[in-house]
């Protein structure tokens, strides 16, 4: 994944990407978010933690998690199906990731941590051709709006947010 190992680079992508609407995703997301404590899976370069109390997150990329250097949060190097979070009850974000855990059962693995709730946003539109995919995302895997609203409906999630690329996918745990 080129594009991943490189965080200019990558945020550059995610402006070219979702353009205009980039300020309201992270909106929505936010407003979602509430005054939970949040576990982001495939943090990134950790944008989020800006704007949030507690926040923690999780991603496999070194280079992004340096570029988050400076934030007062808490931020851990590893693969998604290795971490072991450190507490109960936080509500689990992950964004534009799913894709990525199509072969491994990712949300059992997230409610053996017992979360408060799952909340999944999860482009239903991409880029265009499978390279291009495989050179942004090191898959060429893509859901469409009907995969991705099926694969909801299978693990127990509502769809509360449909923008013009994403579906937002939440999932209570109580």
């Amino acid at each position: 994944m080129f594009l991943y190992s490189h965080p200019r680079l990558y945020r550059l992508y995610l402006y070219l990407v979702y353009g205009k609407y980039l300020n309201e995703r992270t909106k929505d997301i936010l407003d979602l978010l509430e005054d939970d404590d949040v576990l982001e899976l495939c943090c990134g370069h950790a944008p989020l933690a800006l704007y949030l109390k507690e926040y923690e997150g999780v991603d496999s990329s070194l280079e992004m998690l340096l570029s988050a250097e400076g934030r007062d949060v808490a931020l851990f190097h590893c693969s998604v199906m290795e971490f072991r979070p450190t507490r109960e009850n936080m509500t689990v974000l992950m964004q534009a990731s799913l894709y990525q855990f199509m072969d491994v059962p990712l949300i059992e693995r997230i409610l053996s941590w017992k979360p408060k709730r799952i909340i999944i946003a999860e482009p239903y539109r991409s880029l265009g051709s499978s390279w291009i995919s495989k050179l942004c995302t090191g898959t060429s895997y893509k859901f469409t709006e009907e995969s991705l609203r099926e694969w909801f409906a299978k693990h127990g999630f509502t769809v509360v947010k449909k923008n013009y690329r994403e579906l937002v996918g939440v999932r209570s745990c109580w």
